[in-house]
């Protein structure tokens, strides 16, 4: 793979590391509001915390996968 093609794949998968994992994003706020809806005493550091734990979890293995295809497509 050629160094502009790696940096423009790059540049995406940061792009999307900025925008989903991120405390500000939807899904975190989405994820937030369950925990208190289930849980209306919970504090609020448990529950940021349990919401970024869910982030983490969605999102792990597709930055795991994007990241090895980009390292793979870089030894073609």
């Amino acid at each position: 793979m050629d160094k502009i093609l790696f940096d423009k794949k790059f540049d995406e998968l940061k792009e999307f590391l900025e925008v989903e994992l991120n405390v500000e994003s939807d899904y975190f706020k989405q994820t937030q509001q369950k925990f208190y809806e289930f849980d209306p005493e919970m504090s609020e550091e448990k529950n940021f915390y349990l919401s970024l734990y869910e982030l983490n979890k969605k999102y792990s293995q597709a930055i795991a996968y994007n990241t090895a295809m980009l390292l793979l497509k870089e030894d073609e």
